[in-house]
C-alpha cells in the first residue's frame, strides 16, 4: 500500500499541465463527451480551475446527484490538496473507511 501511495503522489506531481486555459478545458471536455457518447456512457464531466467552472456536461441518464458528487470531490481536493483517489487509498491504508461526512468538507 505504501508503494501505491508513493506512486500516486508522484503522479500528482508529474501529471500537470504546463499551460491550461478555457480553450484547453473545452478541447478536453469535448473529447471526453464525444468518447462517452460513442461508448454509450452515462457520465457528468466537469472541469474547474479554482472557483471558475470551465466546462460542464451532463449526458443522458445523469441527475443532479452527479453534480453534487462532483462538488464533494472538488471540496475534498481543495481541502487536502490531493486527489480523492489518493485520499481514499490513504484512509484505507490506515484501516479507515471513507464516509460521506469525512469527504463532505
Amino acid at each position: 500500500m505504501d508503494e501505491m501511495l508513493r506512486q500516486l503522489l508522484q503522479e500528482e506531481q508529474e501529471l500537470q499541465f504546463k499551460n491550461f486555459n478555457e480553450t484547453t478545458a473545452w478541447k478536453i471536455g469535448s473529447q471526453l463527451v464525444e468518447k462517452a457518447l460513442n461508448d454509450g456512457l452515462t457520465v457528468t464531466i466537469d472541469i474547474t480551475r479554482g472557483d471558475h467552472q470551465l466546462f460542464h456536461a451532463s449526458l443522458p441518464g445523469t441527475s443532479a446527484d452527479n453534480d453534487e458528487w462532483i462538488k464533494r470531490k472538488t471540496r475534498l481536493v481543495y481541502r487536502f490538496g490531493h486527489s480523492s483517489f489518493y485520499m481514499g487509498q490513504l484512509l484505507k491504508s490506515k484501516g479507515k473507511k471513507h464516509r460521506r461526512r469525512i469527504f463532505a468538507v
